[in-house]
């Protein structure tokens, strides 16, 4: 049953663009520049509101499913959220009401135009929120995953998209996919869709800040905290990673930050009493994405830059920049 539904996942994929986002809100039928992930027709959003929504977890996720479900039912307040193994997926294909956030993968290829073939270089792993439309899908967001380093080499070397799907179920491991960060992306799209509008998700293809917002402004003032694996450089030449020094990285940020091991980080945003500031880098592919997320459900700072690996000192500098002094 897994693989029939890796199948079908994988030709669904096919009508859908990837775009280049850490979370996307809208469609991704018909994604630009100018209006970021598309629009969400407010009778669409409406017919979201009155659906549930199922979660697949896969063998990796086993072992955290308590906390998951806990995770889920805080953050999550667009519609009833259910969880069942991708494995039953196949029993829901003609589900009425249902709304489905499953794994998908879009391997990166580089053609090699002396011989003429193409070679896998890199893989976008995401999360979608979905809704069957005919044969095709109705879009609502798309949050992207951080592959590990050596689990990205791994997956790369699978020659079949439905077995590096079948992987990534079974032994995915991604910097930023712990119950505490999934709270926040889950909490941030549930209000972002809880609109009786048209919705416009912002474009996060572009860089952008809330300069509007007074939240962006209390960090001068308030702890920004950031999870270590930031500090993780690869080099694509050797193929390894190495751990940055964090005061040298962090140098020309001015304000209160404190760098927290992942596991401590995901703990704190689940049991968190007051809000908090996070800092989230995601390597998707061949592109780069860091924000500042609040444990509220907001955005306040996102740059996206094309074309980029690793996070460097000068992305913190911008990022002081708009925080201001």
């Amino acid at each position: 049953m897994l693989r029939n539904y890796l199948l079908t996942a994988l030709f669904n994929l096919a009508l859908i663009f990837g775009a280049n986002a850490q979370i996307n809100i809208g469609s991704l039928e018909k994604p630009n520049l100018r209006d970021g992930a598309g629009q969400i027709r407010k009778s669409d959003a409406r017919r979201l509101q009155r659906s549930k929504t199922i979660f697949f977890y896969g063998d990796r996720d086993e072992e955290n499913l308590p906390m998951l479900k806990k995770i889920f039912q805080k953050a999550w307040k667009l519609n009833s959220i259910e969880f069942d193994h991708i494995k039953n997926f196949k029993k829901y294909e003609r589900a009425r009401n249902t709304a489905f956030i499953t794994l998908e993968v879009n391997p990166i290829y580089k053609v090699n135009t002396n011989i003429g073939r193409q070679t896998e270089i890199d893989c976008e792993v995401y999360y979608l929120l979905w809704v069957p439309k005919s044969r095709e899908r109705m879009v609502y967001a798309r949050i992207d995953l951080y592959p590990e380093h050596n689990f990205l080499k791994k997956l790369i070397k699978l020659p079949k998209p439905e077995d590096k799907l079948e992987m990534i179920y079974k032994k995915g491991q991604f910097y930023n996919d712990s119950p505490g960060m999934l709270g926040l992306y889950l909490r941030y799209v549930s209000k972002s869709l809880t609109v009786d509008d048209n919705i416009n998700g912002p474009s996060l293809y572009e860089d952008w800040a809330r300069e509007d917002s007074a939240s962006l402004g209390l960090l001068r003032n308030q702890t920004l905290y950031v999870p270590d694996y930031v500090l993780i450089e690869e080099d694509l030449k050797d193929d390894t990673t190495k751990f940055r020094d964090e005061q040298e990285f962090f140098e020309d940020y001015p304000h209160q930050y404190e760098f927290v091991r992942r596991e401590l980080l995901s703990d704190l945003i689940v049991d968190d009493e007051e809000l908090m500031y996070i800092f989230v880098y995601v390597q998707s592919g061949e592109a780069k994405h860091f924000s500042v997320f609040t444990t509220s459900g907001e955005i306040l700072f996102h740059e996206f830059e094309g074309n980029s690996f690793n996070l460097k000192p000068n992305d913190i500098r911008e990022l002081a920049r708009s925080v201001g002094d």
